[in-house]
């Protein structure tokens, strides 16, 4: 088996939360990107913007913590 590299986990990660906010709280039109070293989620047609450093992506309830 295959050990995943950093950005291949952290890429992991970003499509758990972003699953995890559709699903769990219907947020459909929001998204996850990873730029420059940092979460980004976004929504509401470009409304909304959240950024925080990408490593938070390695938490468990990493957007739980950030109010969602």
């Amino acid at each position: 088996m295959r050990k995943l590299n950093r950005q291949e986990f952290l890429e992991m990660r970003r499509r758990m939360h972003e699953e995890w906010l559709r699903r769990d709280h219907r947020f459909q039109t929001f998204s996850i990107a990873i730029e420059d070293g940092e979460a980004v989620v976004r929504g509401w047609g470009g409304e909304f913007e959240l950024r925080f450093p990408a490593r938070g992506l390695l938490e468990p309830d990493a957007l739980r913590r950030r109010g969602f």
